[in-house]
């Protein structure tokens, strides 16, 4: 499923309804607030009808009336009250439900012998109520609530108003066709109601999202690309995922899992998934639906960002995760330009080596570690006779030879900088005194093989000083001991090395550069 990369098309989209079930409650409650407010009118009607009619029709006191009249409006006030205070669902609800009828009945009694024929219409009330609050069903249960009631209260002779038969059917005939009446337009107008309740939740639900990628967008401005990917994993799980993961493309491990940590299945690395467009799948285990996930393809990074979920992920949900790698894919693309741009800012231009402003960053990092360091520092010997002699041309070609023989010599253990002119530098962190011998050593070999520029061929040797540290040291204190030991070594001849020991000063004070084995001697290779 092909879906848009951006916030700006995830906003322009059609809305799609879920078939996850939804409930009206803020409608519902607006509507359990109007009939609140009409059960008080409900009261003060009633109140006016006993304290208007009764002492005509009967010889009580208006005292009598009065209490009637509390007695009353204390009763539908304490059912309104109790309404408040319940869900509206379960048999909490058909509990007021049938309080209602109870209520309506009540009323009816009280207002037969003044409305005669028509006070059943009193009835209605539960069936409207009933109808609004729960649907047909409630009305139709309310109707037969009612029907009962007015069965009985007739059977009890309390009814004034039924005289024989034809009263005693036409008013439940007549609820009947009025209840079915108002229960259809009833669930007419809750299908709307909830249908624009799902819209409601819905365009919030969109709104929310489109606030998180939003937010995120700004999260992931000037990030290296790890810190972007784990952004994305966490703005997932804001989307609405479960459990978010990021995997290398062709891997089913992730790398990096953001959430809950449940819901994940077991991923076919064979899954294709193309770049920014999502793949909504649901795992099986046992014949089971595990989970949900939905995976999109970072093409930047070649990480794959996958939201999971234990319910199915509709469309509004996938879409939002290709616009949240959209932004990450972007967020890539920027971190690659700037990780370019330092890299080219901290090398030098020739050779490829780190330059003096990068070589002083590494070098202080390297020597605050505490793991031990050995700082090589490396002349090129002869360097002007062979400017003179072959060229400037040459001269390069010698540089960025002695250049790429130090980095392949010393690989991932450390690092090559050009610290001027003919002078390089290697640091090499948790370097020891014997190791340091090797490396320097093999150095001085590669390095005479003979070198062609121009129809010309020279060869090229190089002197070295090495200053090694046994744990946290000051860098200018390797520096001079480094820079001692290659003049010790041009001293001695060139194209030799010299390694001193940094002394700490609990240790007695001699001279580093005095130590016999610490040189090694080597052939002159010309120049």
């Amino acid at each position: 499923m092909n879906l848009p990369d951006s916030a700006s098309e995830l906003a322009r989209s059609p809305v799609a309804i879920s078939g996850e079930d939804r409930s009206g409650q803020g409608i519902a409650d607006d509507i359990e607030e109007a009939l609140r407010i009409a059960r008080v009118i409900l009261v003060v009607f009633a109140s006016v009808v006993i304290a208007g009619f009764r002492p005509v029709a009967n010889s009580g006191s208006w005292v009598t009336v009065a209490f009637q009249f509390l007695g009353m409006a204390v009763g539908v006030l304490f059912m309104n009250t109790l309404s408040t205070r319940v869900p509206l669902s379960g048999r909490w609800m058909w509990l007021i439900q049938s309080l209602d009828v109870l209520g309506a009945a009540l009323i009816m009694l009280t207002i037969d012998s003044e409305f005669r024929s028509g006070s059943w219409a009193v009835l209605l009330i539960p069936v409207v109520v009933g109808a609004v609050r729960s649907g047909t069903t409630a009305a139709m249960l309310s109707w037969l609530g009612g029907c009962l009631a007015f069965l009985m209260l007739t059977q009890l002779g309390l009814l004034e108003s039924v005289t024989d038969a034809e009263d005693l059917i036409r008013a439940p005939a007549m609820l009947l066709a009025i209840s079915v009446t108002i229960g259809l337009v009833a669930r007419w107008m809750r299908a709307g109601w909830e249908r624009q309740q799902i819209l409601t939740e819905h365009a919030a639900e969109r709104e929310r999202r489109l606030a998180a990628l939003e937010s995120t967008s700004r999260a992931l401005m000037n990030t290296t690309i790890p810190e972007a990917l784990s952004i994305a994993a966490a703005a997932a799980v804001d989307l609405g995922f479960d459990t978010a993961t990021v995997r290398a493309a062709g891997e089913a491990t992730p790398n990096l899992v953001a959430g809950t940590g449940r819901h994940i299945a077991q991923v076919d690395p064979t899954l294709g998934v193309a770049a920014l467009s999502v793949v909504v799948s649901s795992w099986v285990q046992d014949n089971h639906v595990k989970a949900h996930s939905a995976q999109v393809l970072e093409p930047g990074s070649d990480m794959v960002v996958a939201g999971w979920s234990p319910t199915p992920i509709g469309e509004d949900l996938a879409r939002a995760l290709v616009a949240l790698v959209g932004q990450t894919s972007g967020a890539v693309k920027a971190a690659k330009v700037t990780a370019h741009l330092k890299d080219v800012a901290s090398r030098d231009g020739l050779t490829g080596a780190l330059n003096r402003r990068a070589f002083d960053d590494r070098l202080y990092i390297a020597a605050s570690s505490g793991s031990g360091l050995a700082l090589a520092f490396v002349d090129l010997d002869h360097f002007k006779t062979i400017n003179d002699t072959y060229g400037h041309q040459a001269g390069d070609q010698a540089l960025i030879r002695t250049a790429a023989t130090l980095a392949e010599t010393v690989g991932d253990e450390g690092v090559v900088a050009r610290f001027g002119g003919d002078e390089f530098a290697v640091i090499i962190p948790g370097c020891s005194h014997a190791r340091a011998a090797e490396l320097t050593d093999r150095m001085l070999e590669r390095t005479s093989e003979p070198i062609r520029s121009e129809g010309h061929e020279f060869s090229l040797t190089l002197s070295m000083g090495v200053a090694v540290s046994p744990t946290v040291c000051e860098p200018f204190q390797l520096l001079e001991l480094a820079d001692a030991a290659v003049y010790e070594a041009k001293r001695r001849g060139r194209a030799n090395r010299v390694i001193a020991a940094l002394r700490l000063p609990s240790v007695e004070s001699r001279d580093p550069l005095a130590d016999p084995p610490a040189v090694s001697p080597k052939p002159s290779l010309g120049g």
